[in-house]
């Protein structure tokens, strides 16, 4: 665990950020249309250089993470302001879920 995982563990943190990554939620041959995983960067995005930590958000409708708009509206390099709760870290992937 590390220290910023202990620190923060099941709690909500605020931040600046950016979408580093976006597409369909993907299970086995099926691809959702209405369900999405993000890659979530601290700070602008700079498609060259990211800095951690990464937040992973995997298999997520609008409508959950409270994004106003739809997926036309949201896209990849979009800088956004984050409010998530931390639950966990993923070493071998370096980020957190």
């Amino acid at each position: 665990m590390t220290s910023f995982e202990k620190k923060y563990h099941n709690q909500n943190i605020e931040f600046d950020a950016s979408i580093c990554f976006m597409d369909h939620y993907r299970s086995s041959s099926k691809v959702y249309k209405t369900r999405w995983d993000f890659l979530i960067c601290p700070g602008d995005y700079d498609p060259d250089s990211q800095r951690g930590p990464n937040f992973k958000l995997k298999n997520q409708s609008f409508s959950t993470l409270n994004i106003e708009g739809n997926h036309e509206s949201v896209k990849l390099g979009d800088n956004i302001r984050i409010t998530a709760r931390v639950d966990s870290y993923e070493q071998k992937a370096v980020f957190f879920i």
